[in-house]
Protein backbone atom coordinates (compact mmCIF):
# COMPACT_ATOMS: atom_id res chain seq x y z
CA UNK A 1 0.00 0.00 0.00
CA UNK A 2 2.75 1.90 0.62
CA UNK A 3 4.14 1.79 -3.00
CA UNK A 4 0.79 3.10 -4.12
CA UNK A 5 0.60 5.94 -2.01
CA UNK A 6 4.59 6.98 -3.34
CA UNK A 7 3.34 6.23 -7.14
CA UNK A 8 0.48 8.33 -5.93
CA UNK A 9 2.46 11.01 -4.79
CA UNK A 10 4.98 11.15 -7.57
CA UNK A 11 2.27 11.71 -10.24
CA UNK A 12 0.48 13.98 -8.38
CA UNK A 13 3.94 16.34 -7.80
CA UNK A 14 4.53 15.64 -11.66
CA UNK A 15 1.02 17.40 -12.77
CA UNK A 16 1.72 20.39 -10.38
CA UNK A 17 5.08 20.91 -12.06
CA UNK A 18 3.61 20.39 -15.46
CA UNK A 19 0.98 22.98 -15.00
CA UNK A 20 2.56 25.48 -12.81
CA UNK A 21 2.84 29.32 -14.48
CA UNK A 22 5.26 30.76 -16.37
CA UNK A 23 6.78 33.55 -13.96
CA UNK A 24 7.40 36.31 -16.75
CA UNK A 25 4.15 35.52 -18.63
CA UNK A 26 1.81 36.33 -15.38
CA UNK A 27 0.95 32.19 -16.29
CA UNK A 28 -1.66 33.34 -18.75
CA UNK A 29 -1.49 31.79 -22.09
CA UNK A 30 -3.58 31.68 -25.36
CA UNK A 31 -3.82 28.65 -28.02
CA UNK A 32 -2.10 30.39 -30.89
CA UNK A 33 -4.05 27.81 -33.01
CA UNK A 34 -7.19 30.15 -33.36
CA UNK A 35 -4.49 32.84 -35.02
CA UNK A 36 -2.09 30.44 -37.50
CA UNK A 37 -3.26 26.77 -36.85
CA UNK A 38 -0.48 25.81 -34.99
CA UNK A 39 -0.72 24.18 -31.76
CA UNK A 40 1.69 26.53 -29.98
CA UNK A 41 0.89 28.01 -26.36
CA UNK A 42 2.11 31.38 -25.91
CA UNK A 43 1.98 33.95 -22.86
CA UNK A 44 0.81 37.41 -23.21
CA UNK A 45 3.63 39.27 -22.03
CA UNK A 46 5.35 37.06 -25.51
CA UNK A 47 2.89 38.77 -26.80
CA UNK A 48 3.61 42.15 -25.79
CA UNK A 49 6.92 41.80 -26.14
CA UNK A 50 6.57 40.44 -30.05
CA UNK A 51 4.62 44.30 -30.54
CA UNK A 52 7.15 46.00 -29.03
CA UNK A 53 9.92 45.01 -31.31
CA UNK A 54 7.82 45.33 -34.35
CA UNK A 55 7.00 48.61 -33.22
CA UNK A 56 10.12 49.51 -32.41
CA UNK A 57 11.85 48.18 -35.68
CA UNK A 58 9.04 49.92 -37.83
CA UNK A 59 9.95 53.47 -35.81
CA UNK A 60 13.93 52.45 -36.26
CA UNK A 61 13.10 51.87 -39.70
CA UNK A 62 11.45 55.29 -40.32
CA UNK A 63 8.54 52.51 -41.92
CA UNK A 64 5.07 54.42 -41.92
CA UNK A 65 3.66 51.60 -43.48
CA UNK A 66 4.58 48.97 -41.03
CA UNK A 67 3.25 50.85 -38.33
CA UNK A 68 0.25 51.59 -39.80
CA UNK A 69 0.15 47.92 -40.22
CA UNK A 70 0.37 47.28 -36.78
CA UNK A 71 -3.09 48.41 -36.30
CA UNK A 72 -6.26 47.49 -36.92
CA UNK A 73 -8.59 48.38 -39.33
CA UNK A 74 -10.83 49.40 -36.75
CA UNK A 75 -8.69 51.72 -35.14
CA UNK A 76 -7.45 52.88 -38.87
CA UNK A 77 -11.34 53.94 -39.59
CA UNK A 78 -11.64 55.67 -36.24
CA UNK A 79 -8.60 57.67 -36.08
CA UNK A 80 -8.96 61.41 -36.82
CA UNK A 81 -5.68 61.74 -39.48
CA UNK A 82 -3.77 58.74 -38.63
CA UNK A 83 -0.86 59.25 -40.97
CA UNK A 84 -0.09 62.19 -39.78
CA UNK A 85 -0.13 61.08 -36.29
CA UNK A 86 2.22 58.12 -37.60
CA UNK A 87 4.71 61.29 -39.10
CA UNK A 88 4.33 63.20 -35.57
CA UNK A 89 5.51 59.96 -33.97
CA UNK A 90 8.68 59.52 -35.99
CA UNK A 91 9.64 63.47 -35.48
CA UNK A 92 9.30 63.00 -31.36
CA UNK A 93 11.02 59.74 -30.99
CA UNK A 94 14.60 60.49 -31.61
CA UNK A 95 17.92 58.30 -31.42
CA UNK A 96 19.01 54.85 -31.68
CA UNK A 97 17.46 52.30 -29.56
CA UNK A 98 20.22 51.55 -26.34
CA UNK A 99 17.51 49.22 -24.51
CA UNK A 100 13.35 49.11 -23.60
CA UNK A 101 11.98 47.55 -20.58
CA UNK A 102 8.07 46.18 -20.40
CA UNK A 103 6.64 47.86 -17.40
CA UNK A 104 3.75 45.45 -16.98
CA UNK A 105 0.39 44.43 -18.62
CA UNK A 106 -3.27 43.76 -18.04
CA UNK A 107 -5.84 41.78 -20.53
CA UNK A 108 -9.48 40.91 -20.81
CA UNK A 109 -11.37 38.70 -22.54
CA UNK A 110 -14.84 38.08 -23.74
CA UNK A 111 -15.94 35.07 -25.01
CA UNK A 112 -19.42 34.55 -27.03
CA UNK A 113 -20.73 31.94 -29.22
CA UNK A 114 -17.28 30.29 -29.68
CA UNK A 115 -15.88 33.67 -30.57
CA UNK A 116 -13.24 35.45 -28.88
CA UNK A 117 -12.16 38.93 -28.22
CA UNK A 118 -8.65 39.23 -26.24
CA UNK A 119 -7.40 42.49 -25.13
CA UNK A 120 -3.85 43.32 -23.82
CA UNK A 121 -2.55 46.66 -22.47
CA UNK A 122 0.80 47.25 -21.81
CA UNK A 123 3.62 49.46 -21.07
CA UNK A 124 7.46 49.77 -21.97
CA UNK A 125 10.09 52.08 -21.59
CA UNK A 126 12.75 52.59 -24.18
CA UNK A 127 16.01 53.86 -23.24
CA UNK A 128 17.32 55.90 -26.99
CA UNK A 129 21.53 57.38 -26.87
CA UNK A 130 19.00 60.56 -27.16
CA UNK A 131 16.34 60.15 -24.56
CA UNK A 132 13.68 57.80 -23.25
CA UNK A 133 10.34 57.26 -23.62
CA UNK A 134 7.45 55.68 -22.29
CA UNK A 135 4.74 53.91 -23.87
CA UNK A 136 1.43 52.85 -23.25
CA UNK A 137 -0.16 50.35 -25.71
CA UNK A 138 -3.74 49.12 -26.17
CA UNK A 139 -3.63 46.24 -28.98
CA UNK A 140 -6.63 43.18 -29.79
CA UNK A 141 -4.45 40.50 -29.93
CA UNK A 142 -6.93 38.09 -31.55
CA UNK A 143 -10.66 39.16 -31.85
CA UNK A 144 -12.68 36.38 -34.00
CA UNK A 145 -16.07 38.35 -32.86
CA UNK A 146 -14.89 41.00 -34.94
CA UNK A 147 -12.11 40.85 -36.86
CA UNK A 148 -11.55 43.85 -38.15
CA UNK A 149 -10.70 44.41 -34.11
CA UNK A 150 -7.48 42.69 -34.20
CA UNK A 151 -4.82 44.80 -34.35
CA UNK A 152 -3.51 47.91 -31.80
CA UNK A 153 -6.26 50.26 -31.47
CA UNK A 154 -4.07 52.96 -29.57
CA UNK A 155 -0.46 53.75 -28.84
CA UNK A 156 0.49 56.69 -26.10
CA UNK A 157 4.07 58.31 -26.28
CA UNK A 158 5.94 60.56 -23.92
CA UNK A 159 9.10 61.67 -22.39
CA UNK A 160 9.92 59.65 -20.00
CA UNK A 161 10.92 62.85 -18.35
CA UNK A 162 7.00 64.20 -18.32
CA UNK A 163 5.52 65.01 -15.40
CA UNK A 164 1.97 64.14 -15.85
CA UNK A 165 0.18 61.38 -15.68
CA UNK A 166 -1.57 59.66 -18.78
CA UNK A 167 -4.83 61.07 -18.00
CA UNK A 168 -7.48 58.89 -16.82
CA UNK A 169 -8.20 55.27 -16.49
CA UNK A 170 -7.57 52.95 -19.67
CA UNK A 171 -11.42 53.40 -20.34
CA UNK A 172 -11.24 57.03 -20.36
CA UNK A 173 -8.42 57.12 -22.78
CA UNK A 174 -9.24 54.87 -24.89
CA UNK A 175 -9.57 55.84 -28.03
CA UNK A 176 -8.12 54.68 -32.04
CA UNK A 177 -4.61 56.19 -33.09
CA UNK A 178 -1.44 58.19 -31.81
CA UNK A 179 -1.15 60.09 -29.01
CA UNK A 180 1.53 62.23 -27.71
CA UNK A 181 2.18 63.81 -24.41
CA UNK A 182 4.35 67.14 -24.58
CA UNK A 183 4.56 69.97 -23.08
Amino acid sequence: MNKMKFVLLLFLMGLFLLTSCDEDDGGITMNEEEITGTRITIGEGKIADARIEQLLSAIMDKDNEAIKALFSKKALEESNDFDAGVEYLLNFFQGDVISWERKGWASSESREYGKRSSMIRFGFRVATDVDEYDFHIMDYYLDTQNPDNQGVYMIQLRKSSYEGSWGGSWQERMRAGIFIQEK
